[in-house]
């Protein structure tokens, strides 16, 4: 079933479907947003968690399954690489939060990339960027 992406008032609704092939709207080509993905491999002695794409609030669950997973291996290292996520919302951020709380009552294990654009700029502008493990990608 089909589902407003975007509304232009001269072009119409753009349309996208979770499934099947692109549907257009008055002609015009279909979007597609980003998908969220999340990508888990243990590195050596370190447990590496890749997202990518939209973390919002309906992406959360798994992203916590995934750093639920990294906490219980017996990993000496959580690696959260945020290089390839290109939107966040206060949903994910809250995620991140939290898996920093429970790192630091844990040893601190977590370690977090500093992303790019609009993710390195809100971590930047909520000052998480002053608290938060990073590393270098």
């Amino acid at each position: 079933m089909p589902v407003c992406g975007t509304f232009h008032a001269k072009e119409g609704c753009r349309m996208y479907t979770t499934q099947g092939p692109p549907v257009e709207s008055r002609g015009q080509p279909a979007f597609f947003p980003p998908l969220f993905g999340v990508s888990t491999a243990r590195e050596d002695d370190t447990y590496v968690i890749r997202i990518e794409g939209e973390l919002d609030l309906s992406e959360c669950p798994r992203l916590e399954r995934a750093l639920r997973k990294g906490e219980a291996s017996h990993t000496t290292q959580i690696l959260l690489d945020l290089e390839k996520l290109a939107f966040i919302d206060a949903a994910g951020l809250s995620v991140l939060v939290m898996a920093w709380h429970r790192s630091a009552a844990d040893g601190g294990r977590l370690r977090v990339t500093r992303g790019k654009g609009n993710v390195a700029y809100l971590l930047h502008l909520t000052a998480l960027d002053t608290v938060l493990p990073f590393i270098r990608a």
